[in-house]
């Protein structure tokens, strides 16, 4: 596997403005009344063809000679693709609060994993961590019965935490030397080619893609192509644990949006438990600086 570089500013950079992009995702999802699977396929062809000629511009190739790394960068694929579907279906029966925060485990859940999949020292104290993550996820549910939409938005957003870790951990084993334009355009084909089928057996309408047609187009290029394409770039730079870490600030960009044009009301307990993941972030950023 490749040694991290030093990371520079445009690292840093590109780090961050992946995070200000993913960020409205949530929003997005809450706003498009059509069904998850639509969403993401319809978005995913959008950024596919933009990438697809950003790359032609360039002069890159979409295609990769090692069959073996195109073939797990293919399995990432499948993952992102199941990630992408739980994500928004959670969005859409809870609230961008209970969806993005519950999802956004995913960081604690990569740090435990991280180690075994990449054979990379355990630090112990992140079990404690782990464990003050899954309290505040806790704290947020209404209750255990999942016909309680809320906790079923919340079990939902956890499974798309785990599938997005492994589709994170399986890029930076796999990918890390790779371009990430190139490689975020072979997963974008990847999802399109396993969702497209299902609009056979529930086509969009013309109506409602006249309705939410803009959402659709920022999904697709602002949140889709710009956001997750710098976003695996940054693999190449960070540690995926670090990328995890620093990316916690994707649901406070989305809760705050979905104040703003949603009109969500935060509970206590949904500002307790969410208080409790992103102070683990916070604190696994810190102990990673004294790491270093």
């Amino acid at each position: 596997m490749n040694q991290l570089q030093p990371p520079s500013f445009s690292n840093y950079f590109a780090l961050g403005l992946s995070v200000l992009c993913i960020g409205t995702s949530g929003p997005l999802g809450r706003l498009i009344h059509i069904s998850p699977v639509a969403i993401i396929c319809i978005r995913s062809l959008i950024a596919f063809f933009l990438l697809l000629l950003l790359l032609k511009l360039s002069g890159k190739s979409f295609y990769l000679k090692n069959k073996r790394i195109r073939n797990y960068i293919l399995i990432s694929g499948v993952f992102l693709t199941a990630h992408w579907v739980t994500y928004f279906f959670a969005l859409q029966i809870s609230t961008v609060a209970l969806a993005m925060l519950s999802m956004f485990t995913y960081p604690v859940i990569t740090v435990l994993f991280e180690p075994i999949y990449l054979n990379k020292p355990f630090r112990f104290i992140q079990i404690p961590i782990a464990f003050i993550a899954l309290a505040g996820v806790y704290i947020m549910m209404p209750d255990f019965n999942i016909s309680n939409q809320h906790t079923l938005g919340i079990l939902t957003g956890l499974l798309s935490a785990f599938l997005y870790t492994g589709r994170n951990l399986l890029l930076k084993k796999y990918a890390t030397g790779e371009d990430g334009l190139v490689v975020m355009c072979q997963q974008l084909f990847v999802v399109a080619l396993l969702t497209l089928p299902f609009l056979f057996f529930k086509p969009v309408t013309i109506f409602e893609l006249k309705a939410f047609w803009y959402y659709l187009l920022i999904l697709g290029v602002v949140t889709t192509a710009i956001g997750h394409s710098f976003f695996v770039k940054s693999l190449r730079h960070f540690s995926a644990s670090t990328v995890g870490i620093i990316s916690n600030l994707t649901p406070v960009v989305g809760i705050i949006l979905g104040i703003f044009f949603l009109y969500e009301n935060l509970s206590q307990n949904i500002l307790i438990g969410g208080s409790l993941i992103l102070f683990t972030a916070l604190l696994e950023v810190w102990m990673s600086i004294r790491i270093k």
